[in-house]
């Protein structure tokens, strides 16, 4: 039997600790969501939780939207699939660091925002998407060039 392969050591520790920047490419869609979400004002969302209490504190809306948001544009909707997800795939661990929603979580806070759901940032005017993207095949440019800033 040969013994030239490479075998992982699932016992070594790592002196230094890992910068989870390096778990995902740099052209993945994570690092916008996080950029974006960073530059939010979340106020709305952070206003509907009690300051004191009993019990564990809950995740950060900055750290729970960017979960969804990630989740929704890779097509997952389930809140059991997405927890499993956080505890495996290299975006979700970036955007959740050590801490690993459950499902319950997940969907308590999808139920407690879902009214802002559709507009989470109120300094982003809204947009009729549909009706640029019809002007973009007409006129054939993009409606987020800087001519439309």
């Amino acid at each position: 039997m040969a013994h030239f392969f490479v075998k992982p050591d699932r016992k070594q520790m790592h002196l230094l600790p890992t910068d989870m920047m390096e778990w995902v490419p740099d052209d993945d869609m994570v690092h916008l969501i996080l950029d974006v979400v960073d530059g939010m004002d979340l106020s709305r969302f952070e206003s509907r939780y009690k300051v004191s209490g009993t019990g564990k504190p809950p995740y950060a809306p900055s750290m729970m939207l960017p979960v969804l948001i990630y989740a929704y544009a890779h097509g997952y909707r389930s809140s059991r699939k997405i927890e499993n997800l956080c505890a495996c795939d290299a975006g979700f661990l970036m955007i959740v660091g050590e801490h690993l929603p459950d499902h319950a979580t997940i969907t308590r806070f999808r139920r407690r925002h879902a009214s802002l759901h559709h507009r989470p940032c109120g300094g982003i005017p809204d947009r009729d998407f549909r009706s640029e993207e019809r002007r973009v095949g007409k006129e054939g440019r993009s409606p987020w060039s800087a001519e439309h800033a």
